[in-house]
């Protein structure tokens, strides 16, 4: 059974009622304007099927590429991920070391401080008590 809403149908009724309906076709033009009319239909039906065929295989395709692009972007965004975590594991790493390196030098100019206070004290005891004795 044909779909009544096929278009390609609908034209070769439109085309064969013509055909029926016109006096001045003979029966056997008639005959052959039918079955012209029948083959053009059954060859407009072979394209419309051949053309969505094609179209359902671009969409694939389609479909395909749009997929194949959100891998890469993803793949994109994960690399751009992992290099910024490297990027701020180095910057932790290199801050941390700046951090000891001030620590270390903070603790020797302490150690510094106190042997120059304490080597002061000592002078100035030293003096003190040679100040008394005399």
């Amino acid at each position: 059974m044909t779909d009544p809403q096929d278009p390609i149908r609908r034209a070769a009724k439109r085309l064969h009622d013509a055909i029926d309906s016109t006096g001045a076709i003979p029966a056997d033009g008639k005959g052959l304007l039918h079955d012209l009319t029948g083959r053009a239909e059954g060859v407009a039906h072979d394209v419309a099927e051949r053309a969505e065929g094609v179209a359902h295989g671009v969409a694939e395709r389609a479909e395909d590429v749009v997929h194949l692009a959100a891998d890469r972007a993803e793949g994109v965004v994960h690399a751009a991920a992992d290099r910024g975590r490297d990027l701020a594991e180095t910057a932790g790493i290199a801050a941390l070391e700046a951090s000891d390196q001030l620590r270390r030098r903070a603790e020797r100019r302490t150690r510094q401080v106190a042997l120059v206070g304490g080597g002061l004290v000592v002078g100035l005891t030293v003096l003190l008590v040679a100040s008394r004795r005399r």
